[in-house]
């Protein structure tokens, strides 16, 4: 398959068309008309008005689960900087740890 942008020149052109014009733009243009993305929210605020706390709620749940997600290699970190060398584990500080990665999952 060939490379639909290989014949662009420069990356800047080749990042232009692959964003749709100059990429700096924070408009949307539909049949002619542009609405800037605070007018787009504006007119979706009606449909959404009936699901604001769903809304919260799916933010609230994305924020924490994505600081879940950062825990993990954390503690996975600490777990194996308690591991000092062959037959040579600390398991009173093992432990914890390993229960806070069990409440994490």
């Amino acid at each position: 398959m060939a490379n639909p942008y290989a014949g662009l020149g420069t990356s800047a052109n080749a990042m232009a068309s692959v964003k749709g014009g100059s990429g700096e733009s924070t408009s949307l243009t539909t049949s002619g008309a542009t609405y800037s993305a605070k007018a787009v929210l504006k007119r979706l605020v009606p449909f959404v008005r009936g699901h604001l706390a769903s809304l919260a709620l799916a933010f609230v749940l994305a924020a924490s689960t994505t600081i879940l997600q950062l825990i993990v290699p954390i503690l996975t970190g600490r777990a194996i900087d308690t591991i000092v060398g062959a037959g040579s584990v600390r398991f009173d500080e093992l432990a914890p740890i390993l229960e806070r990665l069990v409440l994490v999952i």
